[in-house]
């Protein structure tokens, strides 16, 4: 029972996510820090830097999302107790 209480089980969707969230994160951060375009000559544009940031970040959310509820939940139930 202890251990079932330590243990966050997250949802493979949003790993998933998250990952590919990460993904465009460093992708933006190498275009905008140090030039480098890894997608092809047709997908690029003036502001890709801070697009794929931004994409990133919203990919990224719902698992931060997730995570704080689980947080938020299991120290409702510590009060509780």
């Amino acid at each position: 029972m202890a251990q079932e209480e330590k243990s966050f089980k997250f949802p493979i969707s949003l790993l998933v996510l998250d990952m590919i969230g990460s993904l465009l994160v460093g992708l933006g951060l190498t275009k905008m820090f140090a030039g480098i375009d890894i997608l092809p000559a047709t997908l690029q544009f003036d502001e890709k830097g801070w697009t794929l940031i931004i994409l990133g970040g919203l990919l990224m959310l719902p698992f931060i999302m997730h995570l704080f509820a689980k947080l938020r939940e299991r120290a409702e139930q510590k009060m509780i107790k």
